[in-house]
C-alpha cells in the first residue's frame, strides 16, 4: 500500500497526462504494475467499478470482480503489453458489481513510461451497458413482431365485427408499451370517425367524445402539428395539447415523474392507419405508458407495422358490415374492397368481378379478366375440384388457403370464402367468392416456422427440431423394414479453445464444424442439428451402422483439415464422434441386440439410440478423442414384438 502510494505520488509529480484523469468524464482510467496491482484509480473509476480508490490502491483489485479464468486472461493480456510494449486489443467484458447491477465495459490497455520509473500499464474503461440493454430492446421487438402475425392470423379467422375489434384493441395493449387505447375509423357522415374498439377506457368517457365531429382532416393537422416518430406516428406532448380538440380527448390516468425523457400523464401518441394506397383511414390512439419513458422511432415501429395490418382488418369488417346493410351500396364496396370479389357461375364461368380481384390477378383490362374461368386461377387442377366439391357439399367455406396463379402464371397464395347462391329447389345458381391474397402473411408464416427450427449460429436444426422429429424417422425407418443410425459429434477441447480466445472465435469453430457436416452429408435426405453448445447430431435415415461410421469417418478427416487463425496463432481443431444404429430385425450386422421393451413408444426408442450413440462418444473422448467410436449395441426394430406387446396387453384386447 505504502510502494501505491508513492508510485502515485510519482506519477502527479511528473508531466504525465494521469495528473489531470479526473476530469475526463465518463472514462474509468486505472494504472497497473507488472504484477496487476492498483497504482492509480480515478474518480470514475469508483463510480464504474463500485469500489473506493482507497480500497482499489495498492490491491489486486480487478481480480475481485473476475472469475478465475478471467483473471488469468487479465494478467495475460498485461503482461502481453508489459512485453511487447503495444496497445491491447479492446476487450469486452462483463462485470457484476456491489449493487448487484450487471456492468458491460469496453477496456483497452497501454504502456505508459515515466523517466527514470518503473513503466506502468494504463487501463481505459468505457461502460457499454446501456448499448447492451439496447439490443436486448431490438430483440423484444423481434419477439413482438411474431406475436403480432399470430394475433393477425387469430383476428383474420373471426367473423363478428363487435369480436374482432375488442380483440385488436386487447392486442395493442398486450404487444405494445401503453395501457389503454383508443381506435377510430373514418366515415363520410358526422361525426365523421367511428369509434370501434377501445381498451382502458370506461363507456362513460367514450360517451362523452363519441359525438364530437372529427374528420378525417383534422387528424392531418395534428400529424403536420405534432412530433413526427417512426414513420407514421405522432407524439404530442402534454406542452404541445393546444393542437388538440380538447373536447374530443381523453387523457390518461397514471401519474410519471417530471423528468426529460419522461411520458406526462397529458400526453398522446397518435399512430396512423393506412390502406395500401398509403391513405389514413383511421388512427390508434394511445397513452399511459408502461414503461413512462417517451417513444422513440424504434418502440413505435412494431405498433405501425400491426396498425397496418389492423388497417386491412377494419376496412375488411366495416366493408362486410355495409354489404349487408344496404344492397344499394353493394356496387360501392364491390369496387373499392381492397380484397378480390367475383361472381361465377356453377360451372366456373366469371360473370362479375371488382376492380381488386382483376388487379390481383394481372390483368389490365376488365374484359380479358371477366372471359377467364374459375379453374384457370388455380395453380394446381385438383385444388379447384376441391373448392368445388366443398361449395357444393357445405353451401359455404370461410378461410381456405389455396395457391393462384396470375396472368403471367406467378403464384400467389390467397384466402378464399365462398357462398353458394341458391334457387328455390336449392340449387346452385352461382358462387360469390371473396378472394384475399395471403402471401405477405404466408411468407411470413414461413419465416417465423422456419426460425422457430433453427440454429442462429450454424444453420443447422436446433434441439427443438431434433427432439420433435428423430422419433418421427425411426417410425418410418420401422414402417418400411429399413434402418437408421444416429452420430453424436462434439468438439474436443472446446472450453478450453473458447476460454482462450472468447467467444467470437469459438463461434467460428462451431460454425466450421457445421459446414463440415452440411458438405458430407445426403443433401434432402440426411440432416443435422445443433444439439447444443458445442456438440452435434447427425440423422442417417436408410443408413447402416458401417455405413454410418464411415460417414463420420469423412467428417472426422475433414474437420482435422480445417485450421483456425485466433490472436494471430495458427490453431488445429478436431472432433469426437459416437455413431449408433436402429434396424429392422434380420437388418443388422452387429451380433448384440437389445430387444426393445415398447415397441410401439418412438420417443422412448429415440432416447435410447441418443444414449447409445453419447455413449459411444464418450467412449471416443475417453481413449483419445479425435476419433469415431461404434456403439456396442444396436437397437432391433422388429415388429414381431409388437404382436407380443398387443396379445400382453388387455388394454389392446
Amino acid at each position: 500500500m505504502e510502494a501505491a502510494k508513492k508510485n502515485l505520488t510519482l506519477i502527479e509529480a511528473s508531466s504525465s497526462p494521469l495528473f489531470s484523469v479526473d476530469r475526463i468524464p465518463n472514462i474509468a482510467i486505472q494504472a497497473y504494475n507488472r504484477e496487476g496491482e492498483v497504482l492509480f484509480w480515478n474518480s470514475f473509476s469508483n463510480k464504474l467499478f463500485e469500489i473506493p480508490e482507497k480500497e482499489a490502491l495498492g490491491k489486486n483489485t480487478i481480480a475481485l470482480l473476475l472469475t478465475d479464468n478471467e483473471e488469468k486472461n487479465f494478467k495475460k493480456i498485461l503482461e502481453k503489453v508489459f512485453s511487447t510494449k503495444k496497445p491491447s486489443y479492446t476487450i469486452e467484458w462483463s462485470f457484476k458489481a456491489k449493487s448487484g447491477k450487471t456492468k458491460h465495459v469496453y477496456t483497452t490497455i497501454f504502456l505508459h513510461s515515466l523517466p527514470g520509473k518503473e513503466n506502468m500499464a494504463v487501463a481505459l474503461s468505457l461502460e457499454t451497458t446501456e448499448k447492451q440493454s439496447k439490443s436486448i430492446k431490438v430483440q423484444e421487438m423481434s419477439r413482438q413482431i411474431e406475436r403480432f402475425s399470430e394475433i393477425s392470423a387469430a383476428i383474420l379467422s373471426t367473423d363478428d365485427a363487435h369480436d374482432v375489434f375488442n380483440q385488436i384493441a386487447q392486442a395493442v395493449i398486450d404487444i405494445s408499451d401503453f395501457n389503454r387505447v383508443l381506435i377510430s375509423y373514418f366515415i363520410e357522415d358526422p361525426p365523421y370517425r367511428e369509434i370501434i374498439g377501445f381498451k382502458g377506457i370506461n363507456q362513460q368517457q367514450i360517451e362523452k367524445v363519441i359525438k364530437i365531429e372529427m374528420p378525417k382532416e383534422k387528424y392531418q393537422s395534428i400529424f403536420v402539428k405534432g412530433l413526427k416518430v417512426g414513420k407514421q406516428s405522432c407524439y404530442i406532448p402534454a406542452y404541445m395539447k393546444e393542437i388538440l380538440d380538447q373536447r374530443a380527448v381523453i387523457y390518461g390516468e397514471q401519474d410519471y415523474p417530471e423528468k426529460n425523457g419522461h411520458w406526462q400523464k397529458e400526453d398522446n401518441l397518435l399512430v396512423a392507419m393506412l390502406d395500401k394506397s398509403g391513405d389514413l383511414i383511421g388512427v390508434i390512439s394511445v397513452d399511459d405508458s408502461k414503461s413512462g419513458r417517451v417513444p422513440t422511432d424504434e418502440t413505435v415501429r412494431p405498433l405501425e407495422i400491426f396498425a397496418n395490418l389492423v388497417a386491412d382488418v377494419c376496412q375488411k369488417q366495416v366493408l362486410k358490415t355495409k354489404v349487408k346493410e344496404s344492397e344499394e351500396k353493394y356496387r360501392e364496396v364491390f369496387n373499392n374492397m381492397i380484397v378480390g370479389l367475383i361472381r361465377t357461375s356453377h360451372e366456373g364461368y366469371l360473370q362479375e368481378a371488382n376492380p381488386a380481384s382483376k388487379n390481383m390477378f394481372g390483368y389490365h383490362r376488365y374484359k380479358d379478366f371477366i372471359k377467364q374461368n374459375m379453374e384457370d386461377l388455380f395453380l394446381n387442377p385438383e385444388d379447384y375440384v376441391q373448392f368445388m366439391q366443398n361449395v357444393e357439399r357445405k353451401r359455404q367455406i370461410k378461410n381456405m388457403e389455396y395457391a393462384l396463379k396470375k396472368k403471367d402464371g406467378t403464384q400467389f397464395w390467397a384466402s378464399l370464402t365462398a357462398t353458394a347462391v341458391l334457387d328455390k329447389t336449392d340449387e346452385i345458381i352461382c358462387l360469390d367468392t371473396v378472394i384475399e391474397d395471403i402471401t405477405e402473411r404466408k411468407k411470413l408464416e414461413e419465416d417465423v416456422k422456419r426460425l422457430s427450427i433453427t440454429d442462429e449460429l450454424t444453420g443447422l436444426y436446433n434441439r427443438r427440431y431434433f427432439n420433435t422429429h428423430l422419433h418421427e424417422e425411426i417410425k418410418v425407418a420401422e414402417k418400411w423394414n429399413s434402418t437408421l443410425s444416429l452420430i453424436m459429434v462434439d468438439i474436443d477441447d472446446f472450453k478450453l479453445y473458447n476460454d482462450s480466445f472468447h467467444h467470437l472465435k469459438g463461434d467460428e469453430v462451431i460454425r466450421e464444424v457445421a459446414q463440415v457436416i452440411s458438405q458430407k452429408i445426403r443433401r434432402g435426405k440426411d440432416w443435422g442439428a445443433r444439439f447444443g453448445g458445442d456438440e452435434f447430431a447427425i440423422v442417417l435415415p436408410g443408413t447402416s451402422g458401417p455405413d454410418a461410421f464411415k460417414v463420420a469417418e469423412r467428417i472426422r478427416a475433414a474437420f482435422e483439415k480445417r485450421l483456425f487463425l485466433p490472436k494471430d496463432k495458427t490453431v488445429c481443431k478436431t472432433i469426437s464422434l459416437g455413431v449408433a444404429e436402429c434396424y429392422h430385425a434380420g437388418g443388422s450386422p452387429l451380433e448384440t441386440k437389445v430387444p426393445r421393451r415398447q415397441p410401439l413408444d418412438y420417443e422412448i426408442i429415440a432416447r435410447e439410440l441418443i444414449c447409445m450413440a453419447d455413449k459411444a462418444l464418450f467412449t471416443a473422448k475417453e481413449t483419445g478423442k479425435n476419433k469415431v467410436v461404434m456403439a456396442e449395441q444396436s437397437l432391433e426394430l422388429s415388429r414381431a414384438h409388437e404382436a407380443f406387446q398387443s396379445e400382453a396387453d388387455p388394454a389392446t384386447r
